[in-house]
């Protein structure tokens, strides 16, 4: 009785920890977030090498396109320069061959340096100045094919006037700096990325270790709670369990079919429970003494544990009554067990030492459960029903109205 009592003291302090398990649940959920969140962020991580490649890549065909150009403007203005120090218009056609280069690489370096925002200036100066110079080249290859040598080297000499191919070339310096400017922000945003990625394995970390731990406190919570309910572990079976039959008490009985008639509301699915008593058991105590009726209680349950499925609870409502919850179990599923069950009892006998063996039979009542019922009702409507048996002459299975 000293070890009962402290175990149903410690049932009630273990059940404080029903309140904190919704709070161990909600900071998983929170710390699940968090961990989204973060894998989220990896991922984005993950991708910017991807970026970043692309940055470096286009980076080296502006600057690799823009090399090409400076080049062809240097061969350019040597050629210009040999022409007009020498008067010698004959030589247009090497300037010509020169001059097709520049428009190869100007078109190589607009086509490399397209769609970036920051460039769209430089390209757009680039593309104006090549094409006034190559209009002051088109006029002079005209004159000079037209036999006009030197009004040919004189329209030559005021487009270098003009500047245009350092025009071109301050614009080509705008777009290299536009290549190499994203290129710096790439490597920027790699080392903040990187050091982001640092501190989310921490924190990763960190919020794992975290959820393990508050997964395994609210696991030890609910178990503890479980067992309140289900009657598991010591303290669970001493609290929910009846001392002479092993099977649930009466406080255990209607617990679970509160909880049953709950699951059944909700999956829409039947609900059955049955009380039944063994007829004449005050007759019993008093003939063969107060043993033989506890052996006689026994007898019935071991022979009711095997009529049931493993999802059903028999437990002792008193005395010799019993009730057994019979969940997804219609009317006539319930009657087949009960009246299984009766049968069963009155063919096999109670040994009784020095007698012969005790036969005994069982008044069972029966109902299902129906939208206006709860858990008291539904009692009450197997009570009446098992009532009806024993005013009809016992031994005998009634379905409530």
């Amino acid at each position: 009785m000293v070890k009962c009592s402290l175990a149903k003291t410690l049932v009630r302090k273990l059940g404080m920890g029903r309140g904190k398990a919704h709070r161990y649940l909600a900071s998983i959920a929170l710390l699940g977030i968090l961990l989204l969140g973060a894998a989220i962020m990896v991922g984005q991580a993950t991708r910017e090498p991807q970026s970043m490649a692309k940055v470096y890549t286009h980076a080296q065909v502006v600057l690799r396109a823009s090399h090409d150009l400076k080049i062809a403007m240097r061969d350019v203005r040597r050629q210009e320069r040999s022409i007009l120090l020498t008067g010698d218009g004959a030589d247009l056609g090497g300037y010509l061959e020169r001059h097709d280069a520049l428009v190869r690489s100007v078109e190589r370096l607009s086509a490399a340096a397209k769609g970036a925002e920051d460039s769209d200036d430089a390209v757009d100066g680039l593309r104006t100045a090549a094409s006034g110079y190559l209009k002051r080249v088109a006029a002079a290859v005209a004159l000079a094919r037209g036999g006009e040598k030197v009004r040919a080297i004189a329209t030559l000499r005021r487009a270098g006037e003009d500047d245009a191919l350092s025009a071109i070339d301050e614009n080509v310096d705008g777009i290299v700096e536009g290549a190499s400017g994203r290129s710096r922000s790439a490597s920027t945003r790699s080392h903040r990325v990187t050091d982001e990625r640092s501190r989310l394995v921490y924190v990763m970390l960190a919020g794992g270790l975290a959820l393990l731990l508050l997964a395994m406190l609210s696991a030890l919570a609910l178990r503890r709670s479980r067992e309140r309910i289900d009657g598991g572990g010591e303290f669970g079976k001493c609290a929910d369990t009846d001392d002479l039959t092993g099977v649930a008490n009466r406080r255990k009985l209607l617990a679970v079919l509160d909880l049953r008639i709950a699951e059944a509301r909700t999956n829409g699915t039947p609900l059955s429970f049955a009380m039944f008593d063994i007829d004449n058991f005050k007759s019993i105590n008093e003939t063969y003494g107060h043993a033989v009726g506890d052996r006689t209680i026994r007898h019935v349950v071991r022979t009711a544990l095997r009529m049931v499925r493993l999802n059903d609870l028999i437990g002792r409502l008193g005395d010799d009554e019993f009730g057994m919850i019979l969940p997804k179990a219609e009317q006539n599923s319930a009657f087949v067990v009960c009246e299984r069950l009766r049968k069963r009892l009155r063919e096999e006998g109670v040994p009784v030492a020095g007698e012969k063996p005790l036969y005994m039979t069982i008044s069972s009542g029966i109902a299902c459960l129906t939208d206006e019922d709860e858990a008291g009702s539904l009692i009450k409507r197997a009570e009446r029903a098992l009532y009806i048996a024993k005013r009809d002459g016992r031994n005998q299975v009634r379905l409530a109205a």
